[in-house]
C-alpha cells in the first residue's frame, strides 16, 4: 500500500543547509513492492521485494542555492557557478528533513529521509502549473538506519528525531 503525504509550504534541510519557505506543492511517497509467494498448494503470502521512498517538490523561485540543490555537480565560482562532472558525488545519500511551516517550531510532523540522493533520472525539471513557471526537484531515499534494534534498515522517520534519540 503506497503512502502519499502532501505537504504545503515547508523548510527543507539537506546536506546541512536549510532552504526556507520552499515547496508550495510537495509530496512525500513511500511505495512498497511485494511479490506473492506460495506455501504449499493453498497458502500464499507476500514478500517485500523493494521500497521506493521519494520526495518531490515544486519551487516557484529559482536561485543559485536551489540550482545547487538539484545538481550536486555545480560549484560556486566568482559570482556564478559551473558544472564539474569530475566532482565526487555522493551515492551514499545525505539526511533530508522536511519541516511543514504550518507547525511552527514543533517537529512532530517533520519527515526525515535518512539517506536522500537527488534522483539521477529526474533531478531538475521546469514545469508550468496554473500559468506559473515552476521548478520540479525529486529526491530518492535509500535504506540507512536501524531503529530500536529492529533488524532492518529504515528509510525515513516521521517526527522529532532529536526527541526520539535518532542521530543523523
Amino acid at each position: 500500500m503506497e503512502m502519499n503525504i502532501p505537504i504545503g509550504l515547508c523548510d527543507i534541510t539537506y546536506d546541512g543547509q536549510t532552504h526556507y519557505n520552499l515547496a508550495s506543492e510537495a509530496i512525500f511517497r513511500a511505495e512498497p513492492t511485494y511479490e506473492t509467494i506460495r506455501f504449499g498448494a493453498l497458502k500464499k503470502g507476500h514478500l517485500l521485494t523493494d521500497y521506493i521512498v521519494s520526495f518531490e517538490f515544486n519551487l516557484s523561485e529559482e536561485s543559485y542555492n536551489t540550482l545547487k540543490l538539484s545538481n550536486a555537480s555545480l560549484v560556486n565560482y566568482k559570482g556564478g557557478m559551473y558544472d564539474n562532472p569530475l566532482r565526487k558525488l555522493s551515492i551514499e545519500g545525505k539526511p533530508l528533513t522536511i519541516h511543514p511551516v504550518d507547525y511552527g517550531n514543533s517537529k512532530e510532523y517533520d519527515i526525515t529521509i535518512f539517506k536522500a540522493i537527488i534522483d539521477p533520472k529526474k533531478a531538475f525539471e521546469r514545469v508550468y502549473s496554473k500559468g506559473t513557471e515552476m521548478i520540479n526537484i525529486r529526491f530518492l531515499g535509500q535504506p540507512a538506519q536501524q531503529i530500536n534494534r529492529s533488524g532492518f534498515n529504515s528509510f525515513y522517520y516521521i517526527g522529532d528525531t532529536v526527541k526520539a534519540g535518532i542521530s543523523l
